[in-house]
């Protein structure tokens, strides 16, 4: 009986300490597990500052980028504004060579001109109602006759070989400018003569009109004119240019002018003439200076109506004084193409 009592009793404190045990490594298990998902919590946190950090550095590289692009831009405008001023600054100073320069030779020209005359001179007087074009825009607002002077002399060794002879031709230069290419003819022995609308290179006696004298006049060559040799008898010219002048001419005022080109142009003459077909604008005004713009074949139907035959393929884009290849100031390089779209000539004479 005892033996069972005691056996009881050990069996219960036993079965208690187990319990107790039981709790204890329970409690601690739980205690681990806590700590574990603490564990993982920072694992995760770490992990997620881990990939901020990461992406902070990703992004390093592209803010340097972005950074250094604008610096780029920055340094690009600031040398292109350095750039266009020093060219400003070097084109005025070249600007103002070329006008020493030119004054120099003409200056000599004078001189020259005064002790021996050396160009050839003959009266031809001129004889208008209208000794200027008031209502062109280029007198009004004056721009390639202020500023052009065309000199290439091939073109006048081509019309004698055109015409078969080196001596004793006439030429006449509508819408001239500075003169320089009557100055051309002048020096290759011919009569030569050139008309201008504007009176602002006669006022500034630039270019050619203060060695040529009345070898440059001025009129409407829009209006009747009739150029008179001493006699009184009616000059006629073997060749007559216009210059980049068709275009600056309403297509209103073309039928007189074909018929002042028709009165002064000798039998066996031609007309030649560069034409442009595109705008010139006034950036201050906002006036276009080219008021008749179309393409060849335009031009070679009125030439055609005028009484002309069109024989433009006589002479080759690189013959010509201006237009095409060449510039309107004798000293700049002449381009080595040109579109024939917006840059053509006319060659013609009488039917």
């Amino acid at each position: 009986m005892i033996k069972n009592y005691f056996k009881g009793k050990l069996l219960r404190l036993i079965r208690t300490a187990m319990q107790e045990d039981f709790c204890a490594i329970a409690a601690k298990a739980e205690s681990i597990d806590q700590k574990l998902q603490m564990c993982l919590q920072e694992q995760q946190t770490l992990k997620q500052c881990i990939n901020e950090q990461q992406e902070q550095v990703n992004r390093i590289p592209s803010s340097l980028d972005q950074s250094m692009e604008v610096a780029l831009q920055k340094i690009d405008k600031q040398t292109e504004h350095w750039t266009w001023e020093r060219y400003r600054r070097l084109e005025k100073h070249v600007n103002e060579i070329h006008r020493h320069i030119d004054f120099t030779y003409r200056d000599l020209m004078v001189a020259l001109e005064r002790q021996r005359t050396y160009l050839p001179k003959k009266n031809i007087r001129l004889v208008t109602d209208a000794p200027l074009a008031y209502e062109s825009l280029d007198y009004l607002y004056p721009h390639g006759t202020i500023r052009d002077n065309t000199r290439y002399p091939r073109f006048v060794t081509k019309c004698e070989e055109l015409l078969g002879r080196k001596e004793n031709l006439a030429f006449l230069d509508l819408g001239c400018s500075g003169g320089g290419m009557v100055l051309e003819a002048l020096l290759r022995g011919h009569i030569s003569m050139g008309l201008e609308g504007s009176d602002s290179s006669l006022k500034e006696q630039r270019a050619e009109w203060r060695l040529l004298g009345d070898r440059l006049q001025t009129c409407d060559i829009t209006k009747p004119f009739r150029l008179e040799t001493e006699h009184g008898n009616l000059q006629l010219f073997n060749i007559i240019t216009a210059w980049e002048v068709m275009e600056h001419i309403a297509e209103s005022d073309l039928h007189q002018l074909f018929q002042n080109i028709q009165n002064h142009l000798d039998e066996d003459g031609y007309f030649i003439a560069s034409i442009a077909c595109w705008d010139d604008i006034d950036p201050k005004s906002g006036i276009n200076w080219h008021v008749t713009l179309h393409p060849y074949v335009w031009w070679k139907k009125r030439f055609e109506e005028a009484g002309f035959m069109v024989c433009t393929e006589l002479l080759q884009p690189i013959d010509l004084a201006r237009g095409a290849y060449n510039p309107p100031h004798s000293y700049k390089t002449p381009s080595n193409r040109f579109d024939p779209k917006t840059s053509f000539h006319i060659v013609a004479r009488k039917v």
